[in-house]
């Protein structure tokens, strides 16, 4: 199996509040969402938790990408069942397209290409720190 060859970005720097919004939303570690908006249409976030399907929901996301396989993170991982159900629960969009860190390959690109243009925007895309869905959402954009 061939795998691409990307430029690692880094992790937002700052949390992304909702427009019209001064608080920060706790994310299910405590800490505020930082969803790194690349285009109106497009965001990145680290590991999320079902309860924060609510909050992505209320800032007007519609769909939600999972690119974080179950168990990379061990037990304090949800696994993806879980934030799939807290989001279809919602009436959000749900993908799962789990990809290892450091080997996305290129039928992952096309299918990440695939979801981008099919789901309803706006799209929200997480993994462990975001840089995995950053990179993955660059590569597609290329196909």
């Amino acid at each position: 199996m061939k795998y691409l060859n990307w430029r690692m970005l880094p992790p937002p720097c700052e949390p992304v509040i909702a427009s019209g919004s001064s608080n920060y939303s706790n994310g299910g570690c405590g800490m505020p969402l930082q969803i790194a908006c690349h285009t109106e249409q497009f965001g990145t976030l680290g590991q999320i938790m079902p309860e924060d399907v609510a909050e992505i929901a209320r800032q007007g996301y519609k769909s939600i990408i999972n690119n974080r396989p179950d168990g990379e993170g061990g037990a304090t991982q949800p696994l993806n069942a879980e934030v799939e159900a807290a989001a279809k629960a919602l009436g959000l969009n749900y993908a799962y397209l789990p990809v290892v860190s450091g080997q996305i390959t290129l039928e992952q690109a096309q299918e990440m290409a695939r979801l981008l243009a099919t789901m309803p925007t706006p799209v929200l895309a997480f993994c462990r720190s975001g840089a995995r869905s950053t990179n993955l959402y660059m590569l597609a954009q290329q196909i």
